[in-house]
């Protein structure tokens, strides 16, 4: 089993190979937002009190900012929603930020890594494993290139028309991915 603590639009997916063939995604963590492309995100803003120190520091747009904003979300750990996932030898584990998952469907994830092969089909193959890397790399690029598209079909895309927002293609964003395999040692 695995735990996972998840706050904002950053996520984990759990992909499982069901034949020999093909990688469905088996669970995934679920984006929090206040609104559409609001996340939630970990902060402390400073309050009342701390107003005096910052405008001696000379921070005062800072202070103007709260001041003139004084219902700007701030979310914490406990926001957090909590999932557990049950694993098995050879499922793939892909952690990734918002620019990965507003790029990339379930779908076009699943199929890139429908091409790698797990530590624990190598052993019963007698092939080599895919590094992991190689499938974060893999993934990060077709985000990228998703991202750069101005006329593709994302999930982004598709969240702002369902939320009447006019956005068309990709979301250019920071892209960042993990992928892990889940192995014996």
């Amino acid at each position: 089993k695995l735990g996972v603590a998840n706050v904002g639009d950053s996520g984990l997916m759990h992909l499982r190979r069901k034949d020999s063939i093909a990688s469905s995604v088996i669970g995934r963590t679920n984006e929090q937002q206040h609104r559409f492309n609001c996340p939630y995100q970990l902060s402390r803003l400073p309050t009342e009190e701390d107003f005096p120190r910052l405008l001696a520091e000379g921070r005062t747009a800072l202070v103007n900012l709260l001041k003139k904003n004084p219902t700007v979300y701030q979310d914490s750990p406990a926001d957090a929603d909590l999932y557990t996932f049950d694993l098995q030898e050879g499922d793939m584990l892909v952690a990734g930020s918002d620019g990965v998952f507003d790029n990339l469907f379930e779908s076009d994830i699943s199929s890139l890594c429908n091409s790698a092969v797990s530590p624990y089909e190598a052993n019963h193959d007698s092939t080599s494993p895919t590094d992991p890397t190689h499938m974060a790399t893999a993934l990060a690029q077709a985000a990228s290139a998703k991202a750069a598209d101005r006329t593709a079909l994302t999930p982004f895309s598709r969240q702002a028309q369902r939320s009447g927002v006019r956005h068309t293609g990709g979301k250019l964003d920071d892209i960042c991915v993990v992928v892990a395999w889940v192995a014996r040692d």
